[in-house]
């Protein structure tokens, strides 16, 4: 079944833990959905699978602040409408400051963008939003499966997340397989910052297996701090 929590705050956590504990939406659509959920909110301990809707198959979060730990997002699809526009296969977050946490995102896909998280709109650009924690998780095998795809683990747009102390290996994407980061203001790098680091936008600009596209637009920074990326 789908959880859907969009006028109380609860804390929904299960004892057994994750590989005990299972929601399964059988293609039923998002199988968790958050609207405007305050930190007050905490889903933990579950595997979230079989999402699929158009965007954010396996968890969806509008507005607010919810906190997702230890749980195991798996085997989700964001499969897009008429349309088109399928992110976040694992998770989507839109215009929301979540704290995502010790989870583990394996094997979801996204037709257009974000096979494991993609973050749109989310930073003190938008108001009301500062800014989404994705920490200690690791987050790997997801893939976007447009030819033109973007941000097989992680894409970044329009947005000011910090992501820290992850794992994010053997994502696939036409482009940016581990992390692709669009829509950025130019930031100049700081070699001398310690383990944060604030990459420069630049065209093709590229890091290790991290990403980085550069249109006009929204003021962003993102940051990266103690974070492995490798294999996508």
């Amino acid at each position: 079944g789908t959880v859907y929590l969009g006028s109380k705050d609860l804390v929904i956590r299960s004892e057994a833990g994750p590989f005990a504990t299972i929601l399964d939406a059988r293609q039923m659509g998002s199988v968790v959905s958050l609207i405007n959920r305050t930190p007050a909110t905490r889903i933990e301990g579950f595997t979230l699978r079989n999402g699929q809707d158009q965007t954010g198959g396996g968890v969806y979060i509008f507005g607010g602040g919810p906190v997702l730990s230890r749980n195991v997002i798996m085997g989700n699809s964001a499969v897009g409408g008429y349309l088109g526009y399928g992110y976040g296969g694992g998770i989507e977050i839109v215009e929301s400051a979540p704290v995502i946490t010790y989870n583990v995102i394996h094997g979801n896909t996204a037709l257009d963008g974000g096979g494991g998280i993609d973050i749109y709109y989310s930073g003190p650009s938008t108001p009301g939003t500062c800014c989404p924690l994705i920490a200690r998780n690791t987050i790997a095998d997801n893939r976007v499966v447009s030819p033109a795809g973007i941000g097989g683990g992680i894409l970044v747009s329009g947005s000011e997340p910090r992501i820290t102390s992850g794992f994010v290996s053997g994502n696939e994407a036409a482009d940016g397989g581990g992390l692709y980061v669009e829509k950025i203001r130019a930031i100049p790098d700081e070699p001398d910052a310690g383990p944060s680091q604030s990459w420069d936008c630049a065209p093709d600009h590229a890091s290790g297996h991290q990403t980085f596209g550069c249109p006009e637009g929204v003021e962003a920074e993102v940051e990266v701090s103690a974070a492995c990326l490798a294999g996508g």
